[in-house]
């Protein structure tokens, strides 16, 4: 199923590889690529058309820009001289970057379930240099929405200096996570 979900990507359109990405973030992620290994579908996320249906709030992507939300299926990583693979870029206009304290960045570390990942990738195990990000589809002013939209939010684990992301689930109201609203549409996560 995993290769049908990467021509998927291929050839759907931005707001469809949209769709697909948030099926496919629902769970943890212990294969690669991250973006396309799992699909939920125990979990109902809501479809909303990225057309203008309300002024209200805005869209996180730019739909009349195709690079971003953009799919490479054959992407070297330049951390790693061992895995060349599937990438998806995403360039949100908006993204909370959290910074997790220790006990939370111990939590991942001991749970190791991104391990095997992480070394394919060439990122080792989850130390302080790890960020995680969340990337809402739809904002209001500074905030993203809440209530059902946040059924359509991203979550990544990565490092952005080396710009290797990979999904990751996580509690965005855990205590240990300090919020950030962080804009910069030059910024392109590449997720693996």
């Amino acid at each position: 199923m995993t290769s049908v979900r990467l021509k998927l990507y291929e050839i759907l359109d931005m707001e469809d590889k949209l769709h697909l990405l948030q099926f496919c973030s629902r769970q943890s992620y212990t294969l690669l690529p991250t973006f396309a290994s799992n699909f939920c579908i125990t979990d109902t996320i809501p479809i909303f058309p990225y057309k203008a249906f309300s002024t209200s709030f805005e869209f996180n992507f730019d739909f009349n820009d195709s690079s971003a939300i953009h799919f490479e299926p054959n992407q070297l990583n330049s951390n790693s001289r061992d895995y060349q693979g599937p990438c998806l870029h995403l360039r949100p206009k908006r993204y909370h970057l959290h910074a997790p304290s220790n006990s939370l960045l111990q939590k991942l570390y001991d749970t190791r379930i991104y391990d095997r990942i992480l070394m394919q990738l060439g990122l080792g195990s989850v130390d302080e240099s790890f960020k995680l990000v969340t990337i809402p589809s739809f904002y209001v002013g500074d905030e993203y929405l809440d209530g059902t939209f946040n059924r359509t939010i991203i979550q990544l684990l990565g490092n952005m200096n080396k710009n290797v992301w990979i999904l990751c689930s996580f509690d965005e109201n855990d205590e240990r996570l300090s919020p950030r609203l962080h804009i910069n549409k030059n910024y392109t996560f590449r997720a693996y």
